[in-house]
């Protein structure tokens, strides 16, 4: 498996200097388009909801 980094067009820090956030070792467990939350959970274990 490659890393993410090698399929990216700009590094983590490029996209945080335009305001995103960017999660790594997070996988999105519920997505709820019409209210506008994500559930997601670190590798780490906790989950949050965005």
């Amino acid at each position: 498996m490659t890393h993410w980094s090698n399929l990216a067009h700009r590094t983590a820090a490029d996209l945080k200097a335009t305001g995103m956030q960017v999660r790594t070792n997070t996988v999105a467990t519920a997505i709820d388009a019409a209210a506008k939350r994500l559930a997601v959970r670190r590798d780490d274990g906790p989950t949050e909801e965005l």
